[in-house]
C-alpha cells in the first residue's frame, strides 16, 4: 500500500501534483560521503510517486546515468504513462541537460521548452531551461498549462539584486514569462496556469539572529529578490525597474502592495518601504500585469516556509540541521525558502448565448484547493534509511479541484458567444 504523502485520490476531480529538486546528479559528483542516488531513486519509486497524478523533478539527469530512464519505466507501470523532460546531452555539447523531468497519469497533448543561455560557475555546465506541458485533466475536457524550470544557484548569501547570480536569475525569469506568453496565447476560458520548480530565490529575510528562533521561521517578510521575481515573472516592469534602482534597500515586504490588487496576494504586507518602491506601486494600476501570479504556499500559510536548509530544536531551545547526509556544512542551517507553486487563475467562462438550449459538453474550471511544504522525511514512511530525507531540497504539493461551472444568466447572441474549443486527441510523449 502506498504512504500517504498527499491527499487520498477519491475521484476525477481531484488532481495531485508534487514538485522536487530531487538532489541526483551525474555519476560521480556527491557532497558529503555518499548521495544514495540509487536508494533514493528506489524510495521516489515506492513511496512517492504513488501519491501524486502528476510529478515534475529538478535536477534528475540523464547525462551518463540510466536513473532518469529507471525511474520512468517504473512511473509507467504505476500509471504515468506520459512524460516530459529536458533533453539529453553527451559531451560533444559541452554540457549537461537540465535535469527537468514531468510525469503525468493525464495525456500530455503538447510539449516545448526553452534553453537559457549558459549560466554563472558550475551552472556554465548545465543547460538550464523551462519545460511546458498541456496536460488534460481528467473527465472536464479542460487542460492545465504547467511549467517546470530550475534557475541559476547562488554559492553565497544574496545581498543585493545586483548580485551577479541575482541578475542572471532576473534575466531568466524574464525569458519564462516570455515563453509562458507565448505558450499561452491560445489559452482557454477556466485553464489556469502552474509555474512550478526550484526557482533558487530565497524569499526568507536574514536580518537578524531572530530568523533562527521559532517566531523566525514563520516570519511574514519577503525578500527583495523574491519581490523582483514575482514582479518580473508577473509582467510588471515599473515594480523591477523600482527595486533594482535600490538595491541596498532592507530586504523586506512591499507595504503597499494591498494598492496592486496583482501584487497582494503575491507579497505579504510589511511596515518598512523606501520611497521609490512605493511610488512605483502605488502608481501602478491594478489589473493590468499580462501574468498575474500568485504564491500558493504563501496564499495557504501566510510565511515562506524553510524548504532548504532546515532546522529543528532541542529541549534547550538550541537549533541544529535536520538534515546532514545530503545537505552542504555551508548550507546547515540555513534556513531558505527556494522551492514554489505559483499560480495563474483561469481566465472566467463566457456566459451562454441567449436561445441555446445545451452545450456539447460540461464546462468546467479548475481552483486550487491545496498547497503546502512537503519535508518528505523517510521516517514519515515508518521506514529506516541511512539517508534521513528524500533529496536536501523539501517538495511542494498542490491539490487541485474541477469544478463544474454554474452558467451565468443567458446573454444576447449578438453580445456575447459561446466558443467550445476543440479536444486534442491524447497520445503519449
Amino acid at each position: 500500500m502506498a504512504d500517504q504523502t498527499a491527499p487520498p485520490k477519491n475521484d476525477d476531480s481531484t488532481v495531485r501534483i508534487l514538485t522536487l529538486n530531487a538532489f541526483l546528479r551525474p555519476p560521480g559528483i556527491k557532497t558529503n560521503a555518499s548521495d544514495y542516488k540509487e536508494h533514493r531513486v528506489d524510495f521516489i519509486i515506492r513511496h512517492i510517486l504513488p501519491n501524486y497524478d502528476i510529478v515534475s523533478f529538478q535536477e534528475l539527469f540523464a547525462f551518463m546515468s540510466e536513473r532518469r530512464r529507471r525511474l520512468i519505466r517504473a512511473a509507467e507501470a504505476l500509471g504515468f504513462k506520459y512524460w516530459y523532460g529536458s533533453s539529453t546531452k553527451s559531451w560533444l555539447d559541452l554540457s549537461i541537460d537540465g535535469g527537468l523531468l514531468t510525469l503525468s497519469r493525464y495525456p500530455i497533448v503538447a510539449t516545448d521548452s526553452v534553453q537559457f543561455p549558459r549560466g554563472k560557475f558550475s551552472d556554465w555546465l548545465c543547460a538550464k531551461g523551462a519545460i511546458y506541458a498541456k496536460i488534460q485533466l481528467p473527465a472536464s475536457g479542460t487542460h492545465l498549462h504547467l511549467f517546470t524550470t530550475h534557475t541559476q544557484a547562488s554559492y553565497e548569501r544574496v545581498l543585493t539584486l545586483r548580485d551577479p547570480t541575482a541578475r542572471i536569475r532576473l534575466k531568466q525569469f524574464h525569458l519564462i514569462h516570455r515563453f509562458i506568453m507565448k505558450k499561452t496565447l491560445d489559452r482557454a476560458p477556466g485553464e489556469p496556469i502552474i509555474l512550478q520548480g526550484d526557482l533558487n530565490v530565497d524569499a526568507r529575510v536574514h536580518d537578524s539572529a531572530r530568523s533562527l528562533t521559532p517566531q523566525g521561521l514563520f516570519s511574514t517578510h519577503s525578500s527583495k529578490e523574491y519581490r523582483a521575481m514575482m514582479a518580473v515573472l508577473s509582467g510588471d516592469s515599473a515594480v523591477v525597474e523600482s527595486l533594482i534602482r535600490s538595491p541596498t534597500q532592507r530586504p523586506t515586504s512591499l507595504a503597499s502592495a494591498s494598492s496592486s490588487p496583482r501584487l497582494a496576494s503575491a507579497v505579504p504586507p510589511s511596515s518598512t518601504l523606501g520611497p521609490s518602491t512605493e511610488t512605483a506601486v502605488a502608481g501602478t494600476k491594478p489589473s493590468t500585469a499580462p501574468l498575474p501570479f500568485r504564491d500558493l504556499v504563501y496564499d495557504e500559510l501566510g510565511y515562506h516556509p524553510v524548504t532548504f536548509g532546515d532546522i529543528e530544536f532541542n529541549d534547550h531551545g538550541a537549533f541544529q540541521p535536520k538534515d546532514l547526509i545530503l545537505t552542504g556544512l555551508a548550507e546547515h542551517a540555513s534556513c531558505q525558502r527556494l522551492d514554489y507553486a505559483l499560480w495563474v487563475d483561469p481566465l472566467p467562462m463566457p456566459p451562454i448565448p441567449k436561445g441555446t438550449t445545451t452545450i456539447s459538453q460540461p464546462r468546467y474550471t479548475v481552483e486550487p484547493a491545496k498547497a503546502s511544504v512537503v519535508p518528505l522525511h523517510t521516517h514519515e514512511f515508518g521506514t529506516s534509511a541511512v539517508f534521513t530525507q528524500i533529496s536536501d531540497h523539501y517538495g511542494v504539493a498542490t491539490t487541485l479541484h474541477l469544478v463544474p461551472v454554474t452558467d451565468p444568466p443567458a446573454v444576447s447572441s449578438s453580445s456575447s458567444s459561446l466558443s467550445v474549443p476543440d479536444q486534442p486527441t491524447p497520445q503519449s510523449i
